[in-house]
């Protein structure tokens, strides 16, 4: 990434600025702009001015009115747009930095001399017969998480006039006139792209495709942030409902709305994600992170974990017991998935808040830890750290929980259960909080902590914090501090998973999970394929990415196959039925047990390379056939499919790697494949594999079946390793193929 700002070049009523990976232009007597990639191919267009709707203190009325250009100025290198009239006498200013791999937008500055106060604002905004609407104008815009279900594709083409508004961030679950995005999908960065021309020519997908640029976040802002659709027209939208909570007035100074924002560019979807995070690394934003060995391992294991097996048997609520959780376990131990980690998940818990297991419900409860440690298993547990049911009991009040805009705590249920949430913003809740989850980890002693919360923050229209500045998308980021730094300090190696993905979110979470899937029924291996397409770009910044199987057995060998390049393999499945009454096999435990033994066991930078993957408008895209991990120049896992040409399957070639069957191959050692003298191969059906080493000789190869390791050839050709492999032996399941040198 390079630094050194871009000077915009100004001629007439024009002005251009161009780079190597983008040329945006901008009209001054319309305030319009364009944005171009570096082969000229239009990505978007639109209307620079902002709305900014307010409330005006005298009146109570709202107002949402167009201003005009004042002026266009450099200062310093930056270009700063004022515009004038706004809402009769608003200014706003919104400042633009150009470097040669992106652009920097500031956070639109508004200022009035008459007392009121925001309540919202579009960044691109545009006049009309529904008044302030959306003025950014791409054919194709990239939405992953537009909404929790896989019925909306993660690319919207603008022709289909969605309107619509969904958030790029946390998620809400009481805003019911907008889509919810929440579990597993990205945060805080949106994008958009075009096709030169006619979309159905000759060409149009691959020479006359434009770069996609990603608008992404620096920070979390305060206010819930947006993306609004209407028409073919969209932009991001930030609510802050000052009028409700006696914050934003410009008459007592100028009022900052939003982060900033930074447009980065890429060839496809994965790679303008990837220029994102890019320059949020460049410029200090993602930190880099050194885990420990033994952190690195708890954050790689496999996984069981208890909410799937609960709700198919009924005991999602308070029928969860001692003898319901045990029955559990003894299903888990005698299945033979062999994961390495039992996770609890909710309900275990006494009130909410505490962080104590409820003693009538669950008698022996420590006991039990004890014996799944005992029996060689890391223990997990679920936690909405934020909830709260008595806070008396915890020498708080109801002040101390969030307030809505009439002075009364705002209350969430589950089944029966109500309970309210902690306003961290008060320096007492904070160290309530720090002590209850210091004196949970001494107790407990979990291993890792799935952490629950974010999705059930409100929106800012139905409650905010204390210390107005928390609020919105930043409170989220404000309880996640408050909690994993307390829980550090009893054990720094703790890995904390959690559902929201944000390299914004990285200095807290150590593990990225796709779940909850329950909207997608039916189709979970799709999705989870999806979801994995986007988050393995983390890895790039050590942060795995855990792979559930949703809740039937059906798809389950198939998500365990497109987990295991990118992190370790989990399950939410029922050992005694299911949603679709769908059950275990032997070979789904033998793909389970195999594929945990490729897992890699490290949370240092790995590139995840998607293998013939989808990434165009529709209901298949952004998906992968096959994917690589690369640990700085060296191939470490390889995960192939094999694809049907006329009923007969084809082999696959990946980088010297051919195979004729869908396999993974991975090293066992710190070395690439290529060169490592210990490997380790899943089969997924008969076939042959064949792959080049340094290595001398040929290698010992042991095919291993549940409870014994079967001999079996590998032979030398020339400098390559040919193997016959297959997922069965002797009609018993191979859990795994393992070749020493």
């Amino acid at each position: 990434m390079t630094s050194t700002a871009i000077t915009p070049i100004f001629s007439g009523d024009q002005i251009d600025v161009r780079s190597s990976s983008y040329h945006w232009s901008m009209s001054t007597s319309s305030a319009t702009f364009e944005l171009r990639d570096s082969r000229a191919r239009r990505i978007a267009h639109g209307n620079l001015h902002p709305a900014v709707r307010v409330t005006m203190s005298d009146s109570g009325d709202e107002m949402e009115t167009a201003g005009a250009l004042a002026d266009a100025s450099l200062v310093g290198e930056s270009l700063r747009l004022t515009f004038s009239g706004l809402n009769g006498d608003g200014t706003a200013e919104v400042t633009y930095t150009f470097f040669p791999d992106y652009v920097r937008v500031e956070p639109v500055a508004y200022s009035s001399p008459t007392p009121s106060h925001v309540e919202s604002m579009l960044l691109f905004a545009q006049w009309g017969e529904y008044g302030a609407q959306p003025a950014w104008w791409s054919q194709f815009y990239l939405h992953p998480g537009s909404t929790e279900s896989s019925a909306v594709s993660p690319v919207i083409p603008a022709k289909i006039r969605m309107s619509m508004v969904s958030t790029i961030g946390r998620g809400s679950t009481d805003e019911t006139a907008f889509a919810q995005q929440q579990w597993a999908l990205p945060l805080y960065f949106w994008g958009a792209y075009g096709v030169e021309g006619w979309g159905s020519e000759k060409g149009a997908l691959t020479q006359n495709l434009s770069d996609v640029v990603v608008t992404g976040l620096t920070e979390l802002p305060t206010g819930d942030i947006h993306i609004k659709y209407f028409g073919e027209y969209s932009s991001p939208y930030l609510r802050v409902f000052g009028n409700r909570w006696n914050t934003h007035d410009p008459s007592r100074g100028t009022v900052s709305l939003g982060a900033p924002f930074v447009w980065a560019f890429g060839e496809g979807h994965r790679e303008a994600i990837r220029a994102y995070y890019a320059v949020l690394a460049s410029t200090g934003v993602i930190k880099p992170r050194l885990d420990s060995a033994k952190k690195s391992m708890i954050v790689t294991m496999s996984q069981f974990n208890t909410w799937g097996a609960q709700v198919a048997n009924g005991w999602a609520s308070g029928d969860l017991d001692q003898t319901s959780l045990e029955t559990i376990y003894d299903q888990f131990s005698s299945s033979g998935m062999d994961a390495e980690m039992f996770v609890i998940d909710d309900r275990w818990e006494g009130p909410y808040g505490r962080l104590e297991h409820d003693t009538v419900r669950f008698p022996d409860f420590e006991q039990f830890l004890d014996r799944i440690r005992e029996d060689g298993h890391a223990v997990g547990m679920w936690a909405a750290f934020i909830r709260c049911q008595d806070p008396n009991s915890m020498g708080l009040t109801l002040d101390d929980m969030l307030q809505d805009p009439s002075g009364n705590p705002v209350t969430r249920s589950l089944f029966d259960d109500h309970y309210y949430l902690f306003d961290v913003s008060r320096p007492k809740v904070r160290d309530v909080l720090q002590e209850r989850a210091r004196a949970y980890m001494r107790r407990y002693k979990p291993d890792l902590v799935k952490f629950d919360f974010g999705y059930e923050l409100p929106s800012m229209k139905y409650a905010a914090p204390a210390d107005r500045s928390w609020g919105g998308e930043l409170i989220l980021l404000k309880s996640l501090e408050v909690v994993i730094e307390a829980m550090r300090e009893v054990n720094p190696d703790i890995a904390v998973m959690y559902y929201n993905l944000s390299p914004l979110l990285g200095a807290y979470v150590d593990q990225h999970s796709t779940d909850d899937l329950y909207l997608n029924a039916g189709e979970y291996g799709a999705e989870v394929n999806r979801r994995i397409f986007f988050s393995s770009l983390l890895a790039e910044y050590g942060m795995p990415t855990y792979g559930s199987g949703g809740y039937d057995w059906i798809e389950v060998r198939e998500i365990w196959f497109d987990t295991v390049a990118s992190g370790p393999l989990g399950s939410l499945n029922s050992f005694t039925g299911d949603q679709v009454d769908s059950s275990p096999s032997e070979q789904d435990f033998a793909r389970y047990r195999g594929l945990s033994r490729l897992t890699r066991r490290t949370t240092s930078p790995a590139r995840i390379e998607v293998v013939e993957g989808k990434a165009h408008s529709g209901s298949l895209t952004d998906r992968a056939r096959s994917w690589a991990r690369w640990e700085g120049d060296q191939l470490t896992v390889a995960a192939l499919r094999t694809r049907p040409v006329e009923g007969v399957y084809v082999p696959v070639d990946y980088s010297g790697i051919s195979t004729t069957a869908q396999v993974v191959l991975a090293s066992l050692s710190a070395q690439g494949i290529s060169d490592s003298e210990h490997l380790g191969i899943v089969a997924c059906g008969p076939g042959v594999l064949s792959f080049p080493t340094t290595q001398r000789g040929a290698p010992s190869a042991f095919a291993h079946v549940r409870g014994e390791s079967n001999p079996i050839d590998a032979r030398r050709e020339s400098d390559r390793i040919v193997i016959d492999v297959d997922s069965v032996r002797q009609g018993a399941p191979i859990d795994w193929i393992e070749l020493k040198f």
